[in-house]
């Protein structure tokens, strides 16, 4: 209840934006959004009787952390399928050049926090191949690629993140 009620305004806000159609690229309130969401590893955690008082506040961390970052690589895939041409090398890797940092400070931080095991080691590997994504993301700009492709394989890619973060901490 009381991660509930710490959601409540972000989530008020979103949904009233909706209901005045103005949510749409609108990349912080997506990342707002995305905290409050994350919101639900610690519940989950504390739910099944979970008792350590770092971890839920880590899991939130992890799960909006990656949420953030995705959401970054997201707008500039999309900002990408709707350009004329290909970009040269150089180009994609300067509009890809915020959701790779990201991408690497996840992968940092996570392997400092499996350093002082307060983190399962998988959490990195889940955060290696987010950044793989962005690679290929700069290699391979979706130029001309639909809006739904690209949300799928985006989808994916969260998929297996979080199948690796939750088996890192069930093993």
């Amino acid at each position: 209840m009381l991660l509930g009620l710490a959601g409540a305004p972000v989530l008020a806000w979103h949904l009233w934006l909706v209901v005045r159609r103005a949510e749409r690229r609108r990349m912080g309130l997506d990342i707002a959004v995305s905290g409050v969401l994350a919101l639900t590893g610690p519940a989950a955690y504390w739910v099944c009787g979970g008792g350590n008082s770092f971890t839920p506040g880590i899991v939130w961390a992890i799960m909006w952390a990656h949420a953030a970052a995705s959401i970054v690589h997201v707008f500039v895939r999309l900002s990408q399928k709707d350009l004329p041409e290909r970009p040269s090398s150089s180009e994609a890797l300067q509009m890809a050049m915020l959701p790779l940092f990201l991408r690497l400070a996840n992968i940092t931080v996570a392997a400092t926090l499996a350093c002082a095991a307060l983190v399962p080691w998988l959490t990195v590997l889940a955060f290696s191949v987010c950044l793989i994504d962005g690679i290929e993301g700069v290699l391979n700009p979706p130029v001309g690629r639909r809006t739904r492709q690209i949300g799928f394989r985006q989808l994916g890619v969260s998929l297996v993140f979080v199948i690796l973060v939750t088996l890192g901490y069930a093993l």
